[in-house]
C-alpha cells in the first residue's frame, strides 16, 4: 500500500500532517508535487478590493468598511492555497498552516487498504461510513462524516429528498474530491433543503 498517500482521518494525507507550514510542505513536493497554483490572503484582499471598486457606487462607506472589516478577521485574510502537481492534492493553510487536504482522483489515494479512487462510488462511501461510526450528512452532491472530518464531494447525489450514489459512468465524476481536516467543518449556512441523513449500510 502506498503509505505516502495514506489518508489519515484528522491527522492528514500521509506525510502531509496538519499543521506543517508551506516550506515543510515543499520539503516533500518529491513525492506529492511542486505547488503549481498558490493563492495567497494577498491575491484574496486585492480581489475584494477589485470587487469594491467595481460596485462602489452600490455601497455606502459604512457597508465597505464593514466588509473590509469582516475580510481582516477572517481565516481569508491569513490563507494560501497551493495546488499540488498534475494530480496531486489541494492544500489549504490557515495562518502558514496546513488546515485543509482536498485529495483529487489519483489512483494511489488509499484508505483502509483500499484505493479510493479505484472503487465504486457507493463502496467508497461505505468505507467511510463504517470508518465514521455514524451515516452520513447528505446535500446536492456531498456527503460530511464529522467524526473523521472527512467530506466527499461528487460520490453521491440528492434528489427529491432521496440520496443516492453517482454512478461510475457519470461525467460528474470528474469533480470528485475527499476533502480532509483535523476538525469537522462547520457549515455557516444551512444548505438549500437542509442536510439529510442517510445510510448505505
Amino acid at each position: 500500500m502506498a503509505d505516502n498517500w495514506t489518508i489519515k482521518p484528522r491527522e492528514g494525507l500521509g506525510l502531509l500532517i496538519f499543521g506543517l507550514d508551506p516550506n515543510e510542505v515543499a520539503a516533500l513536493a518529491h513525492i506529492y508535487g511542486s505547488a503549481k497554483i498558490a493563492v495567497t490572503g494577498q491575491d484574496r484582499s486585492k480581489a475584494l478590493e477589485d470587487t469594491i471598486a467595481q460596485f462602489s457606487e452600490h455601497f455606502s462607506e459604512e457597508d465597505i468598511a464593514a466588509v473590509r472589516k469582516a475580510f481582516e478577521e477572517s481565516d481569508s485574510a491569513s490563507s494560501q492555497t497551493d495546488v499540488l502537481g498534475e494530480d496531486g492534492p489541494v492544500l489549504d493553510y490557515s495562518k502558514n498552516r496546513l488546515n485543509l487536504i482536498q485529495a483529487r482522483p489519483n489512483a494511489k489515494i488509499n484508505f483502509h487498504d483500499q484505493f479510493v479512487f479505484q472503487m465504486s462510488t457507493r463502496d467508497v462511501i461505505i468505507l467511510f461510513e463504517h470508518a465514521n461510526g455514524a451515516p452520513g450528512r447528505y446535500a446536492s452532491t456531498g456527503v460530511d462524516f464529522s467524526n473523521i472530518a472527512v467530506y466527499l464531494e461528487s460520490f453521491s447525489f440528492v434528489s427529491n429528498g432521496s440520496v443516492y450514489s453517482i454512478p461510475n459512468t457519470d461525467e460528474r465524476l470528474i469533480d470528485r474530491v475527499i476533502a480532509l481536516r483535523e476538525e469537522p467543518y462547520i457549515p455557516t449556512e444551512v444548505p438549500p433543503g437542509g442536510w439529510i441523513t442517510h445510510s448505505f449500510l
